[in-house]
């Protein structure tokens, strides 16, 4: 199952991906694999050879957040945000000491994911204004929240470490002073 994160706002506020690092290469000048096994070695790929693609250096390259418009209009009635505009937000959302220790690559792309979506709300929101982010498990949104783990977040004062994630049927409120 996947945990999906919703973000309500009063006003509208900027689509897209943010914080994703690539370069465009056309297809035939990336250096094909050595392994044997994999699908550019396997498959004939000859007809793309003049797509461009994107070219991540590092792992943490590929990490990023997306806020997408929420378009089903059923779903927003379902979700405990109180804000006109609806939107998908997508990221990884967890920092947990397991990663910190065992696997440092997830846990940097998880924070870059958090720093960037903190980029985004210091951005869109002023004095007065928030934005509230809500998770929850895919075909659960009819399920009620759970208040107790509610929370308010100042975009400007908190500090972003572990152990840190967007729980499952959790509102968080953002604002800044």
């Amino acid at each position: 199952m996947t945990l999906y994160h919703y973000l309500g706002a009063d006003k509208p506020l900027l689509l897209g991906s943010f914080g994703e690092k690539y370069t465009l290469k056309k297809m035939r000048d990336i250096p094909k694999p050595k392994n044997k096994h994999d699908l550019r070695n396997v498959l004939d790929l000859s007809d793309l050879e003049n797509e461009w693609v994107k070219v991540y250096e590092t792992e943490i390259d590929f990490a990023f957040i997306t806020v997408s418009e929420l378009r089903d209009s059923a779903l927003a009635k379902d979700l405990p945000i109180n804000k006109r505009y609806m939107y998908e937000l997508d990221g990884s959302f967890q920092l947990t000491g397991e990663d910190y220790f065992q696997n440092r690559i997830q846990y940097q792309c998880n924070e870059k994911c958090f720093r960037e979506l903190f980029a985004y709300l210091k951005e869109h929101l002023q004095v007065g204004e928030t934005i509230e982010v809500y998770s929850c498990w895919d075909s659960e949104e009819k399920q009620p929240r759970d208040k107790r783990q509610d929370g308010q977040i100042d975009v400007r004062k908190f500090k972003i470490t572990y152990p840190f994630c967007f729980e499952d049927k959790q509102l968080i409120t953002f604002f800044t002073t």
